[in-house]
């Protein structure tokens, strides 16, 4: 991830003819991750309904609003504000899957919240947007909700159209998370050579904002959980859905309805949730360990 933010940064004319590609990137993440999580799996989501909706509602509540008090607290400029409002109302990302995958923790629940998450995007990302920012700056709440509901929508129903209809091999789903995190690292890549004259001076306000948001996505996370008394896989997933957001459709939706200034916050973000990310598994496979027991 590292080494394509730096590549970015220094050939971005390599990077930036895929960006048309972004929501197909984001299709193809989504439905790659989406063939590792069987049926059965889900049913037992199923049993955490109240849960669920809980998590759900708490998710784009506090992270939302944190990052709304964020941008406040250090007086960043109206569209940089927006930029990190508008991640802090994207749903979970499926990076967030695979980080979930990664550390083995409860991948049906971060998958599940995911999907849920994203099928109320198109609605809650505008209403949200509207709430916090309509006195700042005009929020076009009909064409973004159209917009984002085209880019997630067609991705969800072909995925669960071929889980039911084709039985993928064990073979093939065992390459799909290295397709998926390439897919996240040429993503990332490509936003961060769009911005590039932005981020080569540094905005470290934005970059201040960005990491606080992350920080705070996987302490609420971790809170939630507890409030819900879920097990310790189920903890891991909920942080990382908290904090590893679809910063591709913000992206996506920043550029198209405010501008690339207002891109900026989730290009920064975007880089650091797969940075936080990969070191939070490391840290949970340290700690699930078991202990070495001594003999007398």
């Amino acid at each position: 991830m590292i080494f394509g933010v730096i590549l970015a940064l220094l050939f971005p004319q390599a990077f930036t003819p895929f960006a048309p590609t972004i929501p197909y990137l984001l299709a193809l993440i989504m439905l790659v991750i989406g063939l590792n999580v069987t049926l059965r799996e889900f049913k037992d989501v199923s049993q955490m309904k109240l849960k669920c909706l809980v998590a759900i509602i708490f998710k784009f509540a506090t992270i939302s609003v944190g990052a709304y008090i964020i941008t406040v607290s250090l007086n960043l400029n109206t569209l940089a504000m927006v930029g990190l409002i508008i991640v802090g109302t994207c749903p979970g990302g499926t990076a967030s899957n695979v980080m979930s995958y990664l550390a083995k923790s409860n991948l049906a629940l971060a998958v599940s919240l995911t999907l849920m998450t994203t099928i109320l995007a198109p609605f809650i990302i505008p209403t949200l947007l509207y709430a916090l920012l309509h006195k700042q700056i005009h929020v076009p709440w009909k064409s973004m909700l159209e917009t984002s509901a085209l880019i997630v929508l067609i991705p969800i129903i072909v995925r669960l159209t071929i889980n039911k209809l084709i039985s993928i091999p064990s073979k093939v789903k065992n390459v799909l998370p290295n397709i998926a995190i390439l897919t996240i690292t040429l993503i990332v890549a490509t936003v961060v050579a769009l911005n590039q004259k932005e981020l080569i001076n540094f905005p470290y306000k934005i970059f201040i904002a960005a990491l606080l948001l992350n920080a705070f996505g996987y302490l609420s996370g971790y809170m939630t959980a507890k409030l819900l008394k879920m097990d310790n896989k189920s903890t891991i997933s909920l942080m990382f859905e908290f904090s590893i957001l679809d910063v591709g459709l913000g992206i996506v939706l920043a550029l198209m309805f405010f501008g690339p200034e207002a891109a900026v916050a989730g290009t920064i973000y975007a880089v650091l949730q797969n940075i936080t990310g990969p070191l939070i598994v490391g840290l949970t496979k340290v700690y699930s360990k078991p202990k070495p027991t001594s003999i007398a």
